[in-house]
């Protein structure tokens, strides 16, 4: 069996941030949505895959340690896979391991050219992945916490509007979240 995911990602134009440590933010930066910007995101899931493969912009490339960190997080978080109309359980949440995934990101604006491509191919990562693997977030923002490990601006990538990104206070990261101040609906007078 083979499930395959589409995650459409708008693309967040953010200020230069100043990092202290991991990709955790000493300073505020705004981020600005950007409808015309998009990271388009599809992930499959097999078992007859022999191992994890991306696609970037269609050329195969080598899935770097970030994007390794991100997907070993949100297989730490998989459960049942259950058809929404049959209730059928597709994947059980320990047959997982038996699964590789083939990843095709593609980027609608230029990749690596300091638009900030990065921050919206792994928001749109780990949002598929997390879809794929029927994530549930342990706490609010733990989805935000593991797109930063790919892309310190991911977190914020991940929301629309304005989205804050929390420092946070634990040595290990996990609360440096983004948080939503105000959905892509508010209006600013």
């Amino acid at each position: 069996m083979s499930i395959t995911l589409d995650q459409v990602c708008v693309h967040c134009a953010c200020t230069v941030l100043s990092l202290l440590g991991d990709l955790i933010p000493c300073t505020v930066a705004l981020c600005v949505r950007q409808t015309d910007l998009h990271t388009i995101t599809t992930v499959a899931a097999s078992k007859d895959f022999p191992a994890d493969r991306l696609w970037l912009n269609e050329a195969e490339i080598e899935i770097n340690g970030r994007g390794l960190t991100c997907l070993r997080e949100i297989r730490k978080l998989a459960r049942d896979r259950v058809d929404p109309a049959t209730g059928a359980v597709l994947v059980a949440k320990e047959d997982w391991p038996q699964y590789h995934v083939h990843i095709s990101s593609v980027n609608t604006f230029p990749t690596g050219a300091g638009l900030a491509s990065s921050a919206a191919g792994f928001a749109c990562l780990v949002a598929a992945l997390a879809q794929l693997y029927n994530v549930q977030e342990e706490f609010p923002g733990q989805i935000s916490s593991i797109a930063r490990q790919g892309s310190g601006s991911a977190s914020r990538s991940l929301y629309g509007g304005f989205v804050r990104w929390q420092k946070g206070e634990r040595a290990d990261g996990t609360d440096s979240i983004a948080v939503q101040v105000a959905d892509e609906h508010v209006r600013w007078v």
